[in-house]
């Protein structure tokens, strides 16, 4: 199985960013397990349309200049680079430029809308959430694209003092693995649910404010991949 960073061992908490020439720290919440394995789930009969939920033990991580959260999302979810997943600059800058944290749906819509251009195999079903933590890290299959309500710190501001923000996340619910973002900092920045986030959604939310500033998730979109072009992606890789 593959390994997931060791608190205790910071260089081995290292992904290469592809092309980069770099590294960032990818550090897992001290409290919380810091391991996790190679999966291969049973494929689940596609729909009507042929598409089946994506999954992956690939894991890339890179930062994206500015509020560039839904597209560092949709890399992570899928395990690979935009290059790799076949999105034109063109392409990508139109949804890095047309993004709407204030209406989700246009985003994540404006994304699907650019992958159907591109010709590619992915595409997004809409989960509901009710925004319930223990909702959503109770499922068990799929990978989503989870919107979340967010603590940030504003510039110049006192300590305890946050803002209210919002950022696209991923929860790999096969891997039990949620993705908050990349940082070049030390701070935690992923975790593994435990079973004790789907007992107590009060406490759950307690707990993820107070490690990483999320607090409830709005909206989460089911990555889906076209079951004839299962080989153009990194399903099941490596």
């Amino acid at each position: 199985g593959a390994d997931a960073a060791r608190p205790d061992a910071r260089s081995d908490a290292r992904r290469r960013m592809n092309g980069a020439g770099g590294y960032f720290a990818f550090p897992f919440s001290k409290k919380r397990g810091f391991h996790f394995h190679s999966i291969d789930p049973p494929r689940p009969p596609p729909d009507a349309r042929g598409q089946l939920p994506f999954f992956t033990n690939a894991l890339y991580l890179r930062k994206l200049q500015g509020r560039r959260c839904l597209l560092e999302a949709f890399t992570y979810a899928t395990g690979a680079s935009l290059e790799q997943l076949g999105l034109l600059k063109a392409q990508v800058d139109l949804v890095r430029n047309d993004l709407s944290y204030e209406d989700p749906d246009d985003s994540v819509g404006l994304l699907q809308e650019t992958l159907k251009r591109a010709k590619s195999p992915f595409s997004f079903r809409r989960v509901t959430l009710k925004k319930s933590w223990t909702r959503l890290l109770a499922l068990t299959e799929g990978v989503f694209l989870v919107l979340c309500k967010v603590l940030t710190l504003t510039p110049g501001a006192e300590p305890g003092e946050y803002l209210e923000d919002k950022h696209f996340c991923v929860f790999d619910a096969y891997r039990r693995l949620f993705l908050v973002n990349v940082s070049s900092s030390d701070e935690p920045n992923a975790f593994l649910v435990e079973d004790a986030d789907l007992i107590d959604e009060a406490a759950t939310q307690e707990r993820l404010e107070a490690d990483f500033g999320l607090v409830c998730p709005f909206r989460a979109w089911c990555l889906l991949v076209h079951k004839a072009r299962l080989h153009e992606t990194t399903y099941g890789a490596p």
